[in-house]
């Protein structure tokens, strides 16, 4: 009698939930102010944009941070458009570079917005990396439904290569936030490379790559799946690099916040550079935490599997050696093939590949 090993999905455990520094990716609607640590100040320029222009003097100060809220809380009546904005999503600057992000935005809603708002940085990817932004960015004075305003803000690349993204709200100066008032500033900085077709969906679960930097001996892609629940990722050997016909896998990952995750190729930039087409996939995605109820989804998937696989029997019962016993195999099928099969069902594994571009 064979008993099916649980080496993989130990292998899988200890991927992703060791050393795992786990965050919600940023959300545009609930995410709470993030501590930061002190950065240089640099002083906001403003500029009204309205038909009644606010006759307030111009000017930045540094204020105190409201207690974020345990539950969010909107203003009745004001509301938030954004008009346009400067240093489009994956614009790329050097290491130290200097550069200004403005955006115009509407009052859009009933309500005027005072001096006492201001837009609030509450996140940032990766986390406590700012640009040099201020903490809290106070408009110039008051703001009447239908005028635009226009908030720029200096801010620094950071000096090592990557994607950057710093995310604001627009806040009264209780914590009470504006509808629809988050904006953000990404950037790139160095050598990474923006996806050019970097987005794939299948069975409901898309992929989409965020960045990609290569380096001297190795590479790394960062990217984001949609998926049903948090205890699913890519599974153990899911993750490879396509470069032309040559496929590399992975040799180490992390989960990077909620769903996002940052893996490392073998693959030098000469390699990328020389290379027609690069690509990164992922070929199967599944629960990586253990699975709610074993017997039961076990015997689910058996009556499943038998109408689909005539000849393949097991008997259901989960210990530290798998998740049955007993298994019988159709004609033309292996041990390993069949347990595989088995396991993809009671593990709910989606099969891909989604492919990511890069090049």
């Amino acid at each position: 009698m064979k008993i099916f090993p649980l080496s993989l999905l130990a292998a899988v455990l200890a991927l992703f939930l060791t050393g795992c520094d786990v965050a919600e990716t940023p959300n545009t609607q609930n995410n709470p102010a993030e501590t930061m640590t002190a950065i240089p100040i640099i002083t906001p320029i403003f500029t009204v944009i309205p038909t009644n222009k606010p006759t307030a003097t111009i000017q930045s100060t540094e204020t105190a941070v409201p207690s974020p809220s345990v539950t969010a809380v909107y203003i009745t009546g004001a509301a938030l458009n954004l008009v346009s904005e400067t240093v489009p999503d994956g614009a790329q600057y050097q290491a130290g570079e200097r550069f200004v992000k403005s955006w115009t935005v509407r009052n859009s809603g009933i309500k005027a917005w005072t001096q006492d708002y201001v837009l609030k940085k509450v996140s940032s990817s990766p986390q406590g990396e700012t640009l040099g932004s201020p903490q809290n960015i106070t408009l110039p004075g008051q703001v009447n439904p239908g005028q635009e305003v226009q908030l720029s803000v200096e801010l620094t690349a950071p000096g090592e290569d990557g994607r950057y993204t710093v995310f604001y709200r627009l806040e009264d100066q209780d914590g009470n936030r504006v509808a629809n008032s988050e904006i953000w500033v990404s950037i790139i900085v160095g050598n990474v490379i923006p996806a050019v077709s970097g987005s794939e969906t299948i069975q409901g679960v898309s992929a989409e790559l965020q960045s990609f930097t290569p380096g001297d001996q190795n590479s790394s892609a960062s990217f984001c799946l949609s998926l049903p629940n948090r205890n699913y990722g890519p599974l153990g050997g899911a993750v490879s690099m396509t470069i032309d016909n040559k496929v590399i896998a992975a040799e180490s990952g992390r989960m990077t916040s909620t769903y996002c995750y940052l893996f490392n190729f073998p693959v030098s930039m000469d390699e990328v550079n020389r290379a027609e087409h690069v690509f990164v996939s992922v070929s199967q995605v599944g629960l990586f935490s253990g699975v709610n109820y074993p017997d039961e989804k076990c015997e689910a998937a058996k009556v499943k599997l038998a109408t689909q696989y005539p000849g393949l029997d097991f008997t259901c019962h989960f210990s530290r050696a798998g998740y049955f016993t007993d298994l019988k195999l159709p004609e033309n099928m292996t041990y390993e093939e069949a347990s595989r099969i088995i396991i993809n069902s009671i593990e709910d594994v989606m099969t891909g590949p989604w492919v990511m571009t890069i090049k």
